[in-house]
């Protein structure tokens, strides 16, 4: 905070965490306490699933709807999450599995490729000493 800037009313600002409390939820910080709430981890936000004013404590998770306190649901909330990470982990081993197929196949590629062009320089080299041959059979008879 600007030291132009005035405190906010009804604002509590937690020194351990470095957060600030605010409105219905400094309220509700007062009245609890360190016992229930734990302390603040997060300022409040809107979160962007529920469009709910909501601070997240050591212990709990508020939200705040028509001007009154609830808990969210951190427990439905964290199964959710869960599955979304098991889901996200699965599809990483799924593509870490298909870079290491391609990889695989760019290899075998690169080794088609490197006896291609090792075929294809000594192909090169005898068509061109029997041109030379040709050529110089041809000179002889002229």
């Amino acid at each position: 905070m600007a030291d132009n800037e005035t405190l906010p009313t009804n604002a509590l600002f937690e020194s351990v965490t470095q957060k600030w409390v605010r409105g219905h939820f400094a309220d509700w910080y007062r009245r609890y306490g360190l016992d229930i709430t734990g302390y603040p981890l997060t300022e409040q936000f809107v979160d962007p699933a529920t469009g709910l004013l909501t601070q997240y404590f050591q212990r709990v998770a508020l939200e705040e709807v028509g001007g009154q306190i609830r808990l969210r649901l951190v427990g439905q909330d964290l199964l959710v999450h869960q599955r979304e990470l098991i889901e996200a982990r699965a599809e990483a081993a799924r593509l870490s599995a298909e870079v290491a197929r391609l990889d695989a196949r760019v290899e075998q590629l690169r080794a088609q490729l490197a006896a291609t062009a090792s075929s294809t320089a000594a192909d090169f080299e005898r068509n061109t000493q029997a041109a030379t041959l040709d050529l110089q059979s041809q000179l002889r008879q002229r």
